[in-house]
């Protein structure tokens, strides 16, 4: 079983992705990142990413998939994944492999999320 850190919670220390994984206890990928400062922690990341690419959690973070900002900084119209709920309260929604929640709105310093759906078939 490995533990996959849902948190981001390493805030300007970029990461780079050193494998991409399967779990089989998952439904997405998971990746193993080695922070700057020598830490290593599994993660969930985009399909886009790839081994050798640079991942940041930061408010001023490039927009870029992988990387990691407040939903009040992410541009409308933007997909994004591992939402949390309360800052640093561990992500929540959008964390299975392709599901993702976008956003449509940023008003008061709130971001408004269109939630992912279930398909049910008949």
């Amino acid at each position: 079983w490995r533990d996959v850190s849902f948190r981001y919670d390493k805030r300007e220390v970029p990461a780079t992705v050193k494998t991409v994984e399967y779990d089989p206890n998952r439904s997405g990928f998971i990746s193993l990142v080695s922070y700057k400062d020598g830490e290593k922690r599994y993660v969930l990341l985009p399909q886009s990413v790839k081994v050798g690419d640079t991942i940041l959690a930061s408010e001023d973070a490039p927009v870029k998939a992988g990387n990691s900002r407040p939903l009040n900084k992410i541009p409308v119209g933007s997909f994004v994944y591992n939402v949390e709920i309360k800052p640093d309260g561990g992500a929540k929604i959008a964390r299975s492999a392709g599901n993702y929640a976008e956003v449509i709105a940023i008003d008061g310093g709130f971001a408004h999320l269109k939630m992912p759906h279930l398909k049910l078939e008949k």
